[in-house]
């Protein structure tokens, strides 16, 4: 009983506990600096743990004699259960309500949002955390238990035949189609824009603006944006760029290109979105974004949500449609660190640069 009064009267006497000041006055910068402090705690988990999951990894790889190019995603695919997926889910959720928390456009912020976002922040470290924790566990299990060789890889398949093209890709697909297809059907078609014959860029123009732009992926780039005139008509804009990041455990996918406008002009634009889990690696990739129904730039600075079953993946080439409700874009991406994502996060796009934590 003494103790419990001694407790209460220091309760009763304590100076009230001080939060950070959310309150009455803040600023933009408030906001910034609560972001990029976000971003500084995820790049300080991925600087500690990613080497600690990289070894574990490759020790993995030697026990299950997978060759060294793709390990990683044989890895990921290995240790993926219901349980990593909730964990991804969860990151994804929490990466995008930071993003919008922490967008300030116009006129004075809402302090009151400040909390929310600082809480947002410490949630997706304890998930990650949480995450991490999860896959080392599951990694020294799979080392320690008795050696399942996987069979020996199968040789790659021949690439289809090339004609000749000074784009690097073929309009037209010729042969039968490389054996690691994987196709998923497109949504109905209420949930692609209709095809416009009369206006809009012609797949030659897409050809030529892209000429050399993706290297030497030839027919399959070709498979995928026939595919994507065939189902969706002619695009009224179109962006060239690269973007990168991605991580093992949490990070956001970003990256730069250019605008190009049926109507005219030419704007440089930017964009971000999650990227938990589904993508594996850190590598750069070209990306063209085919746009419908774009009537301003402007209608671009908003977020883009996947439409569900729209990934279409043709070898080393993929593309994912997104939409904002009213302009629908397919980013038509290739190269290391192929991103097919988009259907579980977002995409932003941004006049001028924003946060990212890499």
């Amino acid at each position: 009983m003494r103790l419990l009064l001694v407790i209460i009267a220091l309760l009763i006497l304590a100076p009230p506990l001080v939060l950070p000041e959310a309150a009455a006055a803040c600023t933009r910068d408030d906001f910034a600096n609560a972001v990029n402090d976000a971003g500084a705690a995820l790049r300080k988990l991925s600087a500690e743990n990613t080497p600690r999951l990289n070894a574990k990894m490759h020790q993995l790889k030697t026990k299950m004699r997978w060759p060294e190019t793709g390990f990683e995603e044989r890895a990921y695919q290995a240790l993926h259960d219901e349980r990593i997926a909730a964990f991804d889910a969860e990151a994804n959720a929490l990466l995008g309500k930071i993003d919008t928390l922490g967008t300030v456009d116009t006129g004075a912020p809402d302090c009151s949002k400040l909390p929310e976002l600082w809480a947002a922040s410490i949630e997706l470290q304890a998930t990650v955390k949480a995450k991490t924790a999860y896959l080392l566990s599951n990694l020294d299990r799979m080392l320690g238990a008795p050696s399942v060789l996987a069979p020996p890889p199968e040789a790659p398949p021949k690439p289809a035949a090339k004609s000749p093209s000074a784009s690097g890709w073929s309009t037209k697909t010729t042969g039968a189609p490389p054996r690691e297809v994987a196709i998923v059907s497109p949504p109905p078609a209420a949930d692609l824009p209709a095809p416009a014959e009369q206006e809009g860029y012609t797949i030659e123009e897409i050809r030529a603006a892209s000429a050399g732009f993706f290297g030497q992926v030839s027919a399959n780039l070709g498979g995928v944006i026939e595919h994507l005139f065939r189902k969706s008509g002619r695009p009224t804009a179109y962006i060239l760029g690269t973007e990168g990041g991605g991580a093992f455990l949490a990070g956001v996918r970003y990256g730069d290109g250019t605008l190009y406008l049926r109507s005219g002009g030419t704007q440089r634009i930017f964009w971000h979105g999650p990227s938990v889990g589904a993508d594996v690696g850190g590598g750069g990739s070209k990306t063209l974004f085919l746009i419908y129904k774009l009537a301003a730039p402007e209608e671009l600075f908003t977020s883009f949500t996947g439409v569900d079953g729209s990934a279409y993946l043709v070898g080393g080439v993929g593309v994912t449609l997104v939409t904002n409700g009213t302009v629908v874009m397919a980013p038509v991406r290739s190269g290391l660190g192929l991103r097919l994502g988009a259907s579980v996060g977002y995409i932003r796009f941004t006049p001028k640069p924003t946060w990212n934590p890499f």
